[in-house]
């Protein structure tokens, strides 16, 4: 992703990210290398989403409770 983008997602200037980079080279290089996955992460989100929608008002709560019981045999897993 390019400086531009990263600095209108984090809606600020793009002079404010050079001077990141410049002075706070730490932060700088955590934005970057955690943006990707979060746009990642947010893309599966929507994507998701998306084909939960279309499902019927029965369907998305069978899936429910099966991400559910799946979540809660990990935890009793643990």
């Amino acid at each position: 992703m390019e400086k531009k983008e990263i600095a209108n997602l984090l809606e600020i200037e793009l002079r404010t990210l050079y001077n990141w980079e410049k002075n706070r080279p730490t932060l700088y290089k955590f934005i970057v290398e955690n943006i990707d996955k979060t746009i990642e992460k947010d893309s599966k989100f929507n994507e998701l989403k998306e084909y939960f929608e279309k499902l019927t008002e029965k369907e998305q709560e069978f899936y429910l409770s099966n991400i559910k019981i799946t979540v809660l045999k990990k935890e009793l897993g643990q």
